[in-house]
């Protein structure tokens, strides 16, 4: 599924259409996605409004209201608008650059698609079986890898 088809999805159903009735200002902050293989079908959208961020959970058969947390901050929209990277795309970029740097396999994946500076990034995690964490930035509307960090998850005394 593409970003938005997620998001036409999730904003046709029941459950986001009564909550949207009473959040009017509420935006579009980020989609979270964590998975073992290639990809996933299970998404984490959220919204922010005020000072709050609403998320709600969807996957092949449902959709539902998650959480609500406060936020110690603002946080700037997701402008989904120009998007030209999808995640399958962003992992594959990231996916190149981590084997490149170590050629470790890959454990799990965690993929956030959300605005910071510059727009809209793809901010993709990889842990590998050996216990460490590469992450990629990736502009979402160019594809160009931005920055990457790699490192153990643990380190020693």
């Amino acid at each position: 599924m593409n970003v938005r088809e997620i998001i036409e999805r999730l904003e046709a159903s029941a459950e986001f259409l009564l909550w949207k009735d009473e959040h009017h200002d509420a935006f579009l902050m980020s989609i979270f996605s964590m998975f073992d293989s290639e990809s996933s079908d299970d998404y984490l959208v959220s919204y922010f409004e005020g000072m709050t961020v609403t998320t709600f959970y969807m996957d092949a058969k449902e959709t539902y209201k998650k959480g609500v947390e406060e936020s110690e901050k603002p946080i700037k929209q997701l402008d989904i608008t120009n998007l030209g990277v999808e995640l399958k795309q962003a992992v594959s970029t990231a996916r190149a650059a981590f084997l490149r740097k170590s050629g470790e396999s890959i454990a799990k994946t965690i993929a956030i698609l959300q605005n910071l500076d510059d727009g809209p990034l793809w901010n993709i995690s990889f842990m590998s079986s050996n216990y460490n964490v590469y992450n990629a930035r990736i502009n979402a509307e160019t594809g160009q890898l931005v920055s990457e960090d790699y490192g153990a998850m643990f380190r020693q005394a």
